[in-house]
């Protein structure tokens, strides 16, 4: 893991290179969750981003779909698994089980990689994780999963997170350059904070929906400023808006 995270020099990705990304999905015609992240994809206005869905079916047809893209960020979207602590884990292609620390030298690795998959990399499983086969092959982040996920959720995430590179990236560039880490850690504090205050106003009832707006809208604007105790400030106006106390 060190020499997967410590050996390659940071690399500078231009914006035009993520105005192109390519899911590659593989499900049955009959799965239900086929068509999730492409329903989620098409909730938000992603403006100049194109976002191309190449369906594949065989380990060749991902090698080709891989080997034909030619910008910085590859979306898998199929069924994953593993084979617990003394086995590697896999992609669902078609009827394949396709294990990615195979690929290397057959397809090629995106700087960025996220995986719309269960188990990419399981906390009970194998070191020879999805995620880290995609490390260890030259991708140099990786979005993965600890666990089986929710489908709705995750496609949610995904469609979230390429509305964040559509829309903040041309923003904050302007100024300066960003690093992906950056977008990713803000992006989570933000997903975090959409959780937390959706069970205050769904669950607990004890906030209402223009609170639950005012709250967000103030920790989205703390978080992307960069301030530090944004998470304070937010349990701050959480107690504000429900009367009880910080604790």
């Amino acid at each position: 893991m060190a020499q997967a995270s410590l050996a390659h020099p940071r690399i500078s990705v231009p914006k035009m290179a993520l105005n192109h990304i390519r899911v590659i999905r593989s499900f049955a015609a009959d799965d239900p969750i086929r068509n999730h992240l492409q329903q989620a994809i098409g909730f938000y206005n992603l403006s100049d981003m194109k976002v191309e869905i190449i369906d594949v079916s065989t380990k060749a047809e991902l090698v080709n779909a891989m080997n034909s893209y030619k910008g910085a960020m590859l979306i898998f979207d199929c069924h994953g698994n593993h084979g617990g602590k003394k086995e590697s884990a896999w992609l669902h292609i078609g009827n394949e089980k396709v294990n990615v620390w195979e690929l290397k030298h057959e397809a090629r690795m995106t700087p960025l990689v996220v995986l719309a998959a269960c188990s990419t990399h399981p906390v009970d499983g194998s070191h020879a994780s999805v995620a880290n086969g995609f490390l260890a092959n030259g991708a140099l982040a990786v979005l993965g999963t600890y666990t089986p996920v929710d489908s709705i959720h995750t496609a949610a995430l995904v469609a979230r997170l390429l509305y964040r590179i559509a829309a903040f990236l041309p923003l904050i560039t302007k100024q300066r350059p960003v690093t992906w880490r950056e977008i990713v850690s803000t992006f989570f504090r933000m997903s975090y904070t959409t959780d937390v205050l959706r069970d205050l106003q769904g669950e607990y009832k004890v906030i209402n929906k223009a609170q639950y707006h005012k709250l967000h809208l103030d920790a989205n604007i703390a978080i992307n400023a960069n301030i530090p105790d944004w998470l304070e400030k937010l349990q701050q106006g959480v107690a504000d808006s429900t009367g009880m106390t910080r604790d």
